[in-house]
């Protein structure tokens, strides 16, 4: 296995750089995407924001919904000691309605979370409606296939929690948790693949410490095709899956889909997907925010760029749904590079906010997981 010092490296990677991809990310949410930056963008040499829109006027290093609702989870499986469905609908309840584990507590002009988006909206709305006593359910059901990206910008605490469960376990607590306010079957497969990924680069070890990203995205998603059973699988939501681990899409309406290529081609996406896809309206501003198209930037960014830095800031100016994919290629970067690959300059930002506690998260959630089954619910 990985040594102690690797794991709680890289897991402290992984949930700070959920935070750094979510605040890199924010001001250019909304943007029309594009392929390449030639319009706003960060520039990692002169370490500032280039045409960033800011729409939710946030300062240097605070985060949105995507790490506020990672914080949400870690604080479940932390007091927990388990997977509790239930409790982590509350505490996302409470992130939005009470301020819970925003970016404000340090800061005196600011209080109200910020970033909320429409299908998590949706579930927590019957949260509000539950009497004194009363316990949602662990999953938020509703006669939908909703998709969204919003249970992959979130996903690092689970992943880093169960890095030491069986593979098959794993992918069903990474299900569930998309569970709890996604009810379609291809965001939950997402968050699958997602903790797939990042747990093998948790666990590197041998060989695997040398490879590139580009040769460790290539051995670790043919394992998990096998491992998944996704290979033996077709049908709706396992084709698309198929389509996004092999990189081998074969409509037009995917072909961004293709993460291996140097050009997404976002912009013929975008042609060919025309005014709808899979039932909701297609804008540029928003790309990225269905879980496969967020979950392929996030691929591409980490295959094609051999840092840290260099992937997340790749990720982020493609624009359209910047942080959340940004948030997903931090969380799988982190993973992978480790804590110090991340310049000091972005953990700086964040740290003015939060006192290293996504770090701090990091390594107690991968030493409480090695004995999350030994020690009794509190």
């Amino acid at each position: 296995a990985a040594g102690c010092d690797d794991l709680f490296h890289r897991a402290m990677g992984c949930m700070q750089g959920m935070a750094v991809g979510d605040s890199l990310g924010h001001p250019f949410e909304f943007l029309p995407v594009q392929d390449r930056p030639a319009g706003p963008h960060f520039d990692l040499e002169r370490f500032e924001f280039v045409g960033a829109s800011n729409t939710f006027r946030l300062k240097p290093g605070q985060w949105t919904d995507d790490a506020a609702m990672g914080l949400c989870m870690a604080d479940s499986l932390l007091m927990r000691r388990e997977f509790d469905g239930s409790d982590m609908r509350v505490r996302f309840w409470c992130w939005w309605n009470r301020g819970y584990n925003n970016a404000f507590r340090k800061d005196t002009t600011r209080s109200s979370s910020v970033g909320l988006g429409g299908n998590i909206a949706k579930s927590l709305t019957e949260i509000s409606y539950l009497l004194p006593g009363e316990t949602p359910s662990p999953a938020y059901k509703a006669a939908t296939e909703d998709a969204g990206n919003g249970s992959l910008m979130r996903f690092a605490p689970v992943a880093i929690f169960y890095h030491a469960a069986p593979m098959e376990e794993v992918l069903d607590f990474a299900r569930q948790s998309s569970y709890t306010t996604h009810p379609g079957i291809i965001a939950a497969e997402a968050c699958s693949l997602l903790a797939f990924l990042i747990i093998r680069a948790l666990k590197r070890q041998g060989e695997e410490n040398q490879m590139t990203a580009k040769d460790f995205l290539d051995k670790v998603t043919a394992e998990y095709l096998r491992v998944s059973g996704l290979e033996n699988k077709s049908g709706w939501g396992f084709d698309q899956m198929n389509w996004l681990v092999r990189s081998k899409p074969i409509h037009a309406t995917e072909r961004s889909w293709d993460w291996r290529s140097p050009n997404l081609d976002i912009a013929g996406t975008l042609r060919a997907r025309g005014r709808t896809y899979n039932g909701y309206p297609v804008s540029a501003g928003y790309f990225g925010s269905y879980s496969l198209d967020g979950m392929a930037l996030a691929l591409w960014s980490v295959y094609h760029t051999s840092s840290f830095n260099e992937a997340v800031v790749k990720s982020v100016n493609l624009l359209g749904d910047a942080d959340s994919h940004g948030s997903i290629t931090g969380q799988l970067a982190g993973a992978f590079y480790g804590l110090s690959s991340i310049d000091k300059r972005f953990v700086d930002w964040v740290k003015k906010w939060d006192d290293y506690e996504f770090a701090a998260r990091g390594v107690l959630l991968a030493h409480l997981g090695r004995t999350a089954g030994l020690i009794t619910s509190i």
